[in-house]
């Protein structure tokens, strides 16, 4: 180590990659005393007060018996797994802040208490300790010469004599604007971020050629000068061109990252740069990591970026600096936990979410104008709805926008007029906004551009005022407005009935899917229990419920649940007040003529064939089928399918079919999952699905579905339906496939493939007390 050089900086940018021990081989324990003076029993106490334990308990992915101890699980393991300690306190920042502590396998929050409590300063009191006798141990790396323990001495003096100072500070102006020491800066950071030493040395192509060098974590040209010259091993390559021995060469580091980089993952999910036709590695290198993208399934760049201060300061690319160098160093590419950690981290309150909806493109229009085109509509009608959606049910390919689609003809029907409105931005919460406030506007299936709300508001009541015209409200989803300006449609409206459906659960709280943190089912829990105190949505959950309750009393809503299960649920966790409720199903299955097939011999069956469909989002489970892919991809047993739109992310290996269901082929993807042989739906929501059109596709093209417990009426039709099975969580499902099980079922399955016909039978259109006293068309 050269002289005057803080111990501390030279184990972070030096001694760490090249294995140099901090302390000697002790336990946790000594550890712990050595930094602070804590026993193991002590430790665990200590922390105890700053880990809420069943915020961090319903992070983990299991259940746990009587005895299990949440506050030392963290303690020894969970931090290391990137679990949090407290929903507001994130173990990776104070990793990054206690880096020295979490180095010796001590828990950071631990340095943490002691640094608030004035015990503890990091930069003060470190200390390098004696060295261990680890260190003397050879770990034979190429020549058997060449050791951990003498790379350990690595040291600048060696490489002094060839390194070229001036070509340094040329091709690195930064190095020379800071007034640092270049051969210091190469030595000990420079050669980390590919720069190079000389026109005649490339640090990213030798430690490419030289994965044992590598390993070592020393620096490229050091190891090439002491040992690699001697061996003949070549400094850059010889192929290339003069330009790419620069310090800086961005085709060399292109080239390092290409063998690694998923080319089959990357265009998959990025479907943007497989339609551009440009090469993956060099979109990743020049741009996809500074737009988030990730180059592989398992290397997360924001990741690496956010836990690797240095890389991010340098401005270099993450995945380049990984192979390079971070690798070596045992740097964490990615955050531990797996998917369910991802999405705690992803999940943020409705507030902050709402920042990131985009107006939808498009003029504005005056509500005097609209509400003429309306009049005219009116002519003979017999009434008119006006209907709420958080988007525009006409722009928007989805089950509840198809369902509206459906009900506005059953309207026509009734020789009713269909009006429709939805916010400009499809925000996903009801909390009030100041301004302007636009809405886009669509009558008879017909879009008539975007209007100012108040203005329309003041126009309704007017052209509306016709003796005898029967009105309704209709609330599909009060997502994008918020509650006052409902009410105040409803005073301008004056609707002989109001209608609210439960097509999600945003009537019990703006995480509309009941999921806490976005990832495992709540119950709707009162607003003040410890599992809302814990969740994103919690913080607005007793304002958001106020707000309903004034418009439930206000507008006497009659209540519409598409299924038995959604009802139920919705009426045992509400106080909110209401006309009535009842279930109206969106669609019935009537069993159709089973179709007997021919035993086929085992051994020469066709893989099951496992199918998603739609857009891979975490609510519909896709982490979990993705999960369950990347385990399973491999056996002959099944084949894994995936069913969406065009353009539409999916995984590598996975059959990508396109399917796109409208008003106008409602019947598309029964189709495509008959005619692609499906056996098994992957339904595997998390949250108690309301109805589901995609289960009720799938088994009227004879698919069985495999389900969540919590899944809602998706676990009720597969029981009531007896073409399912229902798992605890995906563990089990996973169980289930590997073993035998799961692939003998389906084969008895193709024996009698039962299908069903669909009874497309319920809308607001379709509910005959509504419309009690009002004469026939």
């Amino acid at each position: 180590m050269r002289a005057g050089m803080h111990p501390f900086f030279h184990y972070l940018y030096h001694g760490r990659g090249e294995g140099r021990a901090v302390v000697p081989s002790v336990t946790p324990s000594a550890r712990s005393q050595l930094l602070f003076g804590y026993s193991v029993p002590d430790w665990v106490e200590a922390l105890r007060p700053s880990v809420d334990v069943e915020y961090y308990a319903g992070q983990l992915d299991r259940e746990w018996g009587p005895g299990f101890d949440p506050v030392a699980h963290f303690a020894f393991r969970g931090w290391r797994e990137g679990f949090n300690p407290t929903p507001t306190m994130v173990i990776a920042d104070l990793i990054a802040r206690y880096r020295h502590s979490a180095n010796l396998l001590v828990n950071p929050l631990l340095a943490h208490r002691e640094a608030e409590a004035g015990r503890y300063t990091p930069t003060a009191n470190w200390q390098v300790p004696a060295a261990s006798t680890a260190q003397d141990e050879t770990a034979a790396v190429g020549d058997p010469s060449v050791t951990a323990s003498t790379a350990a001495q690595a040291d600048p003096g060696a490489i002094a004599g060839e390194f070229d100072a001036q070509y340094y500070l040329a091709t690195n102006g930064d190095v020379k604007a800071a007034g640092i020491d270049p051969l210091d800066h190469y030595f000990y950071t420079g050669w980390r971020e590919g720069r190079n030493p000389n026109a005649e040395f490339d640090s990213a192509y030798y430690l490419a050629q030289n994965p044992d060098a590598a390993a070592l974590g020393v620096n490229p040209f050091w190891h090439y000068v002491t040992v690699g010259r001697a061996e003949g091993r070549t400094p850059r390559d010889p192929n290339a061109s003069a330009s790419v021995s620069l310090g800086l060469d961005d085709a060399a580091r292109m080239e390092t990252i290409r063998p690694e980089l998923d080319t089959e993952y990357y265009l998959l999910t990025y479907p943007d740069v497989a339609q551009a036709g440009v090469d993956p590695a060099e979109h990743y290198y020049l741009a996809g990591w500074r737009e988030g993208r990730n180059p592989t399934a398992t290397f997360d760049t924001n990741y690496y970026l956010g836990a690797n201060e240095d890389v991010a300061a340098a401005g270099i690319n993450p995945f380049w600096h990984f192979i390079v160098a971070g690798r070596a160093e045992g740097r964490v590419h990615c955050k531990p936990g797996g998917y369910r950690r991802r999405i705690i981290d992803a999940a943020k309150p409705p507030e902050v979410l709402a920042e990131g909806y985009v107006p939808a493109a498009g003029k504005k229009s005056s509500p005097a104008a609209v509400m003429d085109f309306v009049r005219s509509a009116l002519g003979e009608a017999k009434g008119i709805c006006v209907s709420l959606s958080h988007d525009c049910y006409i722009r928007v390919i989805g089950g509840t926008q198809i369902f509206i689609a459906d009900e506005q003809r059953k309207f026509a029907g009734r020789n009713y007029v269909y009006l429709h409105l939805s916010p400009r931005a499809a925000r996903l919460d009801m909390q009030p906004s100041a301004g302007a406030f636009d809405v886009q506007v669509v009558v008879n299936g017909r879009f008539c551009n975007i209007v100012s709300y108040a203005g329309l508001l003041k126009e309704l009541g007017t052209v509306l005022d016709i003796e005898g015209l029967d009105k309704l409200l209709v609330i599909h989803s009060g997502l994008g407005f918020d509650t006052r300006r409902i009410e105040a449609l409803h005073r301008a409206l004056q609707p002989r009935r109001s209608v609210f459906w439960l097509h999600d659960y945003s009537s019990l709280c703006e995480g509309f899917n009941l999921l806490r943190n976005d990832l495992e089912h709540c119950g709707a829990p009162p607003p003040d229990s410890q599992v809302c105190r814990v969740c994103v949505y919690g913080a607005s959950r007793g304002k958001h419920l106020a707000a309903l309750g004034r418009l439930f009393e206000t507008c006497g809503f009659d209540v519409l649940s598409p299924s038995k299960f959604t009802l139920d649920l919705w009426k045992s966790r509400t106080a909110l007040p209401y006309k009535s409720a009842n279930v109206h199903e969106h669609w019935r299955l009537i069993p159709q003529t089973t179709k007997r097939l021919r035993v086929v011999n085992r051994k020469k069956a066709p893989p099951v064939r496992i199918a998603f469909v739609g857009f891979p989002s975490a609510g519909k489970g896709w982490p979990l089928f993705a999960s369950l892919h990347e385990k399973l991809k491999e056996d002959p047993r099944y084949l894994f399918m995936h069913f969406s739109a065009r353009g539409v992310p999916t995984l590598p290996g996975c059959r990508h079919i396109v399917a796109e269901v409208t008003a106008l082929d409602r019947n598309a993807m029964t189709r495509l999952l008959r005619d692609n042989r499906v056996d098994y739906l992957a339904m595997l929501s998390p949250w108690p699905e309301t109805f589901s059109f995609v289960a009720h596709e799938g088994l009227a093209a004879g698919c069985r579905i495999l389900c969540l417990a919590d899944s809602g009426n998706v676990a009720d039709l597969a029981r009531s339906s007896a073409r399912g099975r229902v798992f605890a969580d995906g563990q089990a499902l996973e169980d289930y496939l590997k073993a035998d099980q799961g692939f003998e079922d389906a084969l008895l399955a193709r024996v009698e493939k039962q299908e069903f016909a669909v009874d497309n039978c319920g809308t607001t259109a379709s509910v005959r007390h509504l419309f009690r006293g009002v004469r026939k068309p």
